[in-house]
């Protein structure tokens, strides 16, 4: 008799013991699935992206890497003058690569430039969004601290890099066109 009264003030014990393994499993077994809602914000950035003028062309080619990620890569293309001594030559470059992901409830621009830095990427918070704006910062950095992209219309972006640099304000413009 006593062996069944031990055994009846353990049951509760035991049976707690187990439901809470099966809870600790199914957690376990379940991936909680993670929303990425910031970056819906750039959801007007994929796409190829040109500026252009006589002596060659930028372009800031954009695309979807999963639902939290854009990949960005930056190229120029330089038409030689026809009186120079290539006579037409035709050259491109990469010039940086961009990642633009949202981690941790914020988003970033990360550019990698090709000869700047040693080639390691940096770090831009954005700052400041809305359905045809994007603000990204960095006050640490050498130049630009401010990377700035307007949407115009659907074929149309104006991005602006400014800052200090050497004492001085500067800003660089670069209107682009959609070319895909």
């Amino acid at each position: 008799m006593k062996n069944y009264l031990i055994s009846l003030a353990l049951l509760p014990i035991f049976i707690y013991s187990c439901a809470s393994e099966t809870e600790t499993e199914d957690m376990v077994m379940i991936p909680k699935k993670v929303e990425y809602s910031l970056i819906e914000t750039t959801s007007w950035l994929p796409g190829i992206w040109e500026n252009a003028n006589e002596f060659g062309a930028m372009r800031e080619i954009w695309e979807v890497v999963n639902d939290s990620t854009l990949q960005g890569t930056v190229t120029a293309t330089r038409f030689e003058l026809p009186n120079s001594k290539d006579n037409g030559g035709i050259y491109i470059d990469t010039l940086e690569t961009i990642t633009l992901e949202e981690r941790n409830g914020s988003i970033f621009y990360i550019p990698a430039v090709k000869d700047q830095n040693q080639g390691l990427p940096v770090k831009f918070r954005l700052t400041s969004s809305s359905d045809s704006e994007l603000k990204f910062e960095n006050p640490d950095h050498d130049f630009p601290q401010l990377i700035h992209y307007i949407k115009v219309n659907e074929d149309s972006i104006f991005a602006t890099v400014s800052g200090q640099f050497e004492g001085q304000q500067v800003e660089e413009k670069f209107p682009f066109k959609r070319v895909k």
